[in-house]
């Protein structure tokens, strides 16, 4: 994803970044990195040139930036002053010399910013054309220009050679760039130890060649380093090619330099760098090109793995010399299911159709095989076959777990769908009583009737309500009930403020009115109670009426054993529903949760 400079500065974040414990243990690396790096270029330095034409300070200088962030300049700055005053140089190019490397590196790292984001990495075949193409040259470039200012103004160091040095500089920073800066952005993560053991292999025998081809009066040709480098490419990737390229470029450098190699014999002068810097800028795009394809493909692969593993499959595949194996993560899967006891190929496929399925067990777990018959003996004996297993026992579980859960929503709409008709019916029962003896009175019955049925069917609409709208549809029940028995139902409301505000299932509080005013006793001398309150997390109600407690099986429909029901869909064993009898009182107590369960099937 490309990214502004404005970006990448923002997601640095150098000032805050400074005050990690971190940032000061890589600046001191950054630091004695630069410094080692300047003394072990001094021997790419000749006679006739005052810069080396390969100049490897400038990769790990870019290389400490790009992995520790651009704090890391200061770091880069230090050590080449103090390369610089050890080495003897004059003041100004002690001092102010180091300021144009310490800006190559953080032009460096803003443009692989850039280009790959706020912390660059080498990853693929895009990287590779950033980190060989734009990255290297235009910091260069700056570099030299400044360097050339800083020599203009030292007479010492001036001379007709200028031109020379100020092309061989640009050339010597840029290519230390483009060949060491990637061997730092690659190596950001621990590979696993078979990694190691094939780079312990494929090092070696690259840097093998290399001394074979550079240092050596026989005469080898060239193009026998790109063999061990593209093995090194396939097997390794760019996370081992990109080091062994610029291992292999500092042997180039070195040998050239030092009057050795094959390319002397056939170019004089700047024909010699010429040619050092082609085969090595040719030798990077293909060997880091092919890296960064297998790279590709291989993340590809290991996707599709890990994205048949997740689904339950298994890639397996048999032949009658090697016998049953499985992919690296269907075997991580077979293992952390539980031991796997050795499989007989016939569990998996039938040796004498050439494709199918199979329904088999691998250690009492249900699987089903998908196999192909690829290869048969003369005598028509399978010989090798192929295919994928889907493991059934997460399915059936999964499977079985949806079919409860489906139930019990099933059960739950069930229940809140009863309510309308129940309250409907109590109604309805009670209109019929007075719409002859007094139509007015019966009018405005099913008027209020009519709002009461519309407000509480749109109560039900939804999984829960807050507490003020649940009373309110007990105060309008309340007032039907007046309506029809044309008496007042006293009562005694003492609900905390917090209250109003938990949710509880909709007209589960109303049951229990309903409930109470239906068997109770509710007049002057005994009017109803109803109290709320929030404690612990928790909402505590109560509905108490004067009378005697009858029995009450609760799994009768409708009623209290209704309420038991939705509160054992909704809130399972956290909630709770108890009727209890003394003193000539009966109180209906809730207890449930103030938040509810997050949904289960949304």
């Amino acid at each position: 994803m490309q990214s502004t400079p404005a970006t990448w500065l923002a997601a640095a974040d150098p000032l805050h970044d400074l005050q990690r414990p971190q940032v000061w243990v890589h600046l001191v690396f950054t630091t004695l990195t630069c410094l080692i790096a300047g003394f072990a270029g001094i021997i790419f330095t000749r006679d006739e040139v005052f810069f080396s034409p390969f100049w490897p300070l400038s990769g790990v200088a870019a290389g400490c930036v790009l992995l520790g962030g651009p704090w890391m300049a200061l770091g880069v700055y230090a050590g080449l002053v103090l390369h610089n005053a050890l080495w003897g140089l004059p003041a100004l190019l002690t001092w102010a010399g180091p300021v144009g490397l310490a800006l190559e590196s953080l032009a460096a790292y803003a443009i692989a910013s850039f280009f790959l984001g706020p912390r660059p990495r080498l990853t693929d075949l895009r990287g590779c054309l950033v980190f060989l193409l734009a990255l290297p040259w235009l910091p260069a470039a700056l570099n030299g220009l400044y360097a050339s200012g800083l020599i203009f103004r030292d007479e010492t160091i001036l001379g007709p050679q200028f031109g020379r040095e100020l092309t061989t500089f640009i050339l010597a920073n840029g290519s230390g760039l483009a060949l060491l800066a990637p061997a730092f952005a690659v190596w950001t993560q621990a590979p696993d130890p078979a990694w190691w053991r094939r780079l312990l292999i494929l090092g070696p025998l690259c840097l093998g060649t290399a001394w074979l081809v550079f240092f050596t009066p026989w005469g080898l040709p060239l193009y026998l380093l790109f063999l061990p480098l593209l093995a090194a490419a396939v097997v390794l990737g760019l996370r081992g090619a990109a080091p062994l390229i610029s291992l292999v470029s500092l042997f180039f450098a070195f040998s050239i330099l030092h009057n050795l190699g094959p390319f002397l014999g056939a170019a004089h002068g700047s024909g010699v760098y010429a040619a050092m810097y082609l085969f090595l800028g040719v030798t990077s795009f293909c060997i880091l090109g092919i890296a960064a394809i297998v790279d590709h493909y291989r993340r590809r692969l290991d996707l599709a793995a890990r994205g048949a593993a997740s689904a339950g499959l298994i890639v397996w595949e048999w032949d009658g010399a090697a016998g049953l194996r499985f992919d690296r993560i269907g075997q991580q899967c077979l293992l952390a299911a539980g031991p796997v006891s050795p499989l007989a190929p016939e569990t998996l496929f039938h040796p004498e159709k050439d494709r199918g399925t199979r329904e088999t067990k691998i250690d009492g777990r249900p699987v089903l095989s998908f196999w192909e018959v690829s290869r048969r003996l003369p005598s028509g004996q399978a010989d090798a076959a192929s295919g994928l297993i889907l493991d059934l026992s997460e399915r059936l579980s999964l499977e079985q777990a949806q079919r409860q859960a489906w139930q019990s929503d099933l059960e739950l709409r069930n229940l809140r769908a009863s309510l309308a008709p129940h309250l409907l019916f109590n109604c309805l029962a009670a209109v019929r009583g007075i719409v002859r003896s007094d139509p007015e009175r019966a009018r405005a019955f099913i008027d209020h009737l009519a709002r009461f049925l519309r407000d509480s069917t749109n109560a039900q609409s939804r999984e829960t309500i807050p507490l003020r709208d649940e009373w309110q549809l007990c105060e309008d029940f309340l007032a039907l009930q007046a309506m029809r028995f044309e008496r007042e139902l006293p009562r005694l409301v003492e609900i905390e403020g917090a209250a109003y505000h938990a949710r509880l299932p909709p007209m589960i509080l109303l049951n229990l009115v309903e409930n109470a005013v239906k068997h109770g006793e509710v007049n002057q001398r005994h009017p109803l109670l109803v109290s709320a309150r929030l404690k612990g997390g928790r909402l505590d109600a109560l509905v108490r009426s004067h009378g005697a407690l009858g029995p009450q099986p609760s799994d009768r429909p409708g009623g209290l054993g209704m309420a038991r029901a939705r509160l054992l869909a909704v809130y399972g064993a956290a909630a709770s529903l108890e009727i209890s009898g003394a003193g000539g009182e009966v109180t209906a107590s809730l207890h449930l949760p103030a938040e509810p369960p997050p949904d289960r099937n949304r």
